[in-house]
């Protein structure tokens, strides 16, 4: 079940959770940038998903306290993921190539911007209870 914590603990504790994981995501984009051979939007979306290894253990465990199965919520994690990566890297796109903003500042509203996503999403349906409890 999600709810074990209230509200005003979750929040707090999925920011740092996500900061731990952000960090990561922020280490692969700047050694994507180094190394210059793909685009911002590409090294991105591979630290975010590295980033969320990382975010689904610490999310489950000490955000949400959920004892849910596993097979739960892992497929709903990565559809969460996957969505959201698509969402990141898009808004890292449109806004670096087609309004021109350079990748970092374009990098910090996508973060923004899944970041209130992210809570939502976890907290109603990823670790949520689940529609099938057996």
């Amino acid at each position: 079940m999600s709810h074990r914590r209230p509200m005003g603990q979750q929040i707090p504790r999925f920011l740092f959770v996500g900061g731990v994981a952000t960090a990561v995501q922020y280490v692969v984009f700047a050694l994507g940038l180094w190394l210059d051979q793909a685009p911002a939007a590409l090294w991105s979306g591979i630290g975010y998903l590295v980033g969320s290894v990382v975010n689904y253990w610490l999310n489950r465990r000490l955000t949400f306290g959920s004892s849910q199965l596993h097979r739960h919520s892992i497929p709903r994690f990565y559809a969460m993921v996957g969505s959201a990566c698509l969402l990141n890297a898009g808004l890292v796109e449109a806004l670096g190539h087609d309004l021109g903003v350079s990748p970092w500042p374009a990098q910090m509203v996508a973060t923004a911007v899944t970041l209130v996503y992210n809570f939502t999403v976890s907290r109603t349906w990823v670790f949520g209870t689940p529609s099938n409890p057996r």
